[in-house]
């Protein structure tokens, strides 16, 4: 079942995105009560496919939000990165016109505070952000934060695309704050997926010492590789239909 929604048509299997819900919700209740329950997705990944129609010849408009990911570390070159590779996907389509914000090290505090305002207008929006905020400890911050920010998505571009991504960390460590972002992002008519996975994987990671564009590589950020693999699970959030 296709359905428009502010100009994007979304193909999404009803039945499982309310299932998913449902299970999310119980999982939020279920923390309230417990507070030592560590409540996990349902499953990986938001069901359906946002899809972007434009005239054949227009300009995508894409933004990302992000951390030292986003900036591309450590991937070997700049252009190797999940960044990069899927601007370079879409642009195979026709022309892409890209911004970005990267701060390495960057929490969602941070991007709101230095970013009062958002690109308007937008075709597609990625937000990945949460890896530091694990740093800070403060869950119910990020709660709060990440709400505000997609908020500010919406306001500045309300028929955008909007894919959100997990944190880079393995699953015990990622749980809590990938089902804030999984629900903020669905209750903002966005797509999650994971990458506690990848970051568990260690093909994707490292090895520490490899000279980089962006310096010496450790054995956290992802390599190019793991770049791949995010900007793959990106485009299989989101494609772009030029019909006109």
């Amino acid at each position: 079942m296709k359905k428009w929604i502010r100009g994007h048509r979304v193909a999404v299997t009803w039945g499982l995105f309310g299932l998913s819900l449902a299970v999310l919700a119980l999982a939020l209740v279920l923390h309230a009560v417990v507070p030592n329950t560590r409540p996990q997705p349902s499953v990986a990944v938001t069901p359906g496919r946002l899809t972007v129609t434009i005239e054949p010849t227009a300009t995508l408009r894409i933004t990302y939000l992000g951390d030292s990911l986003t900036a591309g570390l450590h991937a070997v070159e700049e252009t190797d990165s999940f960044r990069s590779r899927t601007t370079e996907a879409l642009a195979s389509g026709g022309p892409v016109e890209e911004q970005a914000t990267k701060i390495v090290g960057g929490t969602v505090r941070q991007t709101l505070e230095g970013n009062p305002d958002l690109p308007n207008d937008q075709d597609i929006y990625v937000v990945q952000l949460g890896t530091n905020d694990f740093n800070d400890g403060d869950y119910r911050a990020f709660q709060r934060d990440y709400g505000e920010l997609l908020d500010r998505v919406r306001a500045a571009s309300p028929d955008a695309a909007l894919v959100c991504l997990g944190t880079w960390r393995p699953a015990e460590q990622a749980s809590r704050w990938d089902l804030v972002i999984r629900g903020a992002c669905e209750a903002h008519n966005g797509r999650y997926d994971r990458m506690s996975d990848l970051a568990a994987d260690d093909t994707m990671v490292g090895p520490a010492g490899r000279d980089t564009f962006s310096g010496p590589s450790d054995d956290f950020h992802p390599n190019n590789a793991g770049h791949r693999a995010i900007s793959d699970r990106l485009m299989a959030m989101v494609e772009v239909e030029r019909i006109g």
